[in-house]
């Protein structure tokens, strides 16, 4: 009975037009970079960077695994979070442009490796 279930659930997937899923789709860049930094050093250059592509508005969120920097431009969300035990920082920016949400992105991780 759960085999007929799942199976009916992966037809009807494959049934769903490529376009609508695609519609649905966020636009958004995720990158990671290496990191033997502290997590508060972590934070720091992560909101260092937020800046430069004048993410406002944001905040940082702590938890015992590191930290999320985050900010707004326009109508992208940017993040980075640091996770310092794993010695790694993920970034992450989603918008309404595939391209400008990338580019956004690759600006991000070009000035966290240009502070190296």
């Amino acid at each position: 009975m759960k085999l007929l279930k799942l199976g009916s659930v992966v037809m009807a997937l494959t049934l769903l037009p490529v376009g609508a899923i695609a519609q649905e789709a966020p636009n958004m860049l995720l990158n990671w970079r290496d990191t033997s930094l502290s997590n508060e050093d972590c934070v720091r250059r992560a909101q260092d960077a937020l800046i430069s592509e004048r993410f406002k508005n944001g905040g940082v969120v702590r938890n015992s695994r590191g930290a999320i920097a985050y900010g707004f431009n326009g109508g992208y969300h940017g993040a980075i979070r640091c996770l310092a035990d794993r010695n790694i920082a993920v970034f992450v920016v989603t918008g309404a442009s595939s391209p400008r949400a990338v580019a956004l992105g690759n600006n991000l991780t070009k000035y966290w490796d240009s502070r190296e």
